[in-house]
């Protein structure tokens, strides 16, 4: 019998807080017992999706496979990665399948608002797999969201297919990876700064203090 999965697609670039809490959080309200975390290319990040900045491909699945040896109800699927080219986010849901899978599709609310514009076969992810929605971010993304369900036909269709998520409090899934990736830009240059006044003997010693003190 297929195991029932959330399949949670991102960048992971890298993984954050707000990343576990909204796969835990999920993964405890729909009463399934697994998150599977599925990371894209770092090309398609890069290239694609034009981040500022994209830890590697080994890399990311380091940092992945790390958080997951204390979470035993989380598990790394390399598949995307692995490929020539960055896999559609409906043919990997088929992958799931057929490896024993019966998953369904994890996004947040700001993922979900651009369903229509930047995603392909969404329906057919809809029908086959359902899709879990956490409201991610704001008040205003709320207010998107239902605008979306209220006015839209794409998005109406959608319904009868998505399980919607409300979080009391939005704190935590408002750290994003985008701001985890320019602290880590400020302490690089804080870094570059330091090389310039410390012994070069004890630089690496410094370092070891002050980020681990």
């Amino acid at each position: 019998m297929a195991e029932e999965v959330l399949a949670y697609y991102g960048a992971f670039n890298p993984p954050t807080k707000a990343h576990l809490f909204i796969a835990k959080y999920a993964m405890e309200c729909m009463g399934v017992k697994k998150v599977v975390f599925v990371p894209s290319k770092s090309f398609y990040i890069k290239n694609i999706q034009n981040k500022d900045r994209a830890f590697n491909d080994d890399l990311r699945l380091m940092f992945l496979h790390k958080i997951a040896k204390d979470n035993p109800w989380m598990e790394v699927c390399d598949h995307d990665i692995k490929q020539e080219h960055q896999p559609t986010t409906y043919s990997s849901l088929c992958y799931l399948r057929d490896h024993g899978y019966q998953p369904h599709l994890l996004v947040g609310a700001d993922v979900f608002c651009d369903f229509k514009d930047s995603w392909s076969n969404v329906d057919k992810i809809a029908k086959e797999f359902g899709i879990v929605v956490v409201d991610r971010v704001d008040d205003s993304m709320y207010a998107e969201v239902e605008d979306l369900l209220d006015f839209d036909p794409f998005y109406q269709e959608l319904i009868p297919y998505v399980d919607f998520l409300p979080v009391s409090s939005r704190e935590i899934l408002c750290m994003s990876s985008t701001e985890a990736r320019l602290m880590i830009g400020d302490i690089e240059d804080t870094m570059d700064q330091l090389k310039d006044v410390i012994p070069k003997e004890i630089f690496t010693d410094v370092m070891k203090i002050i980020l681990y003190s």
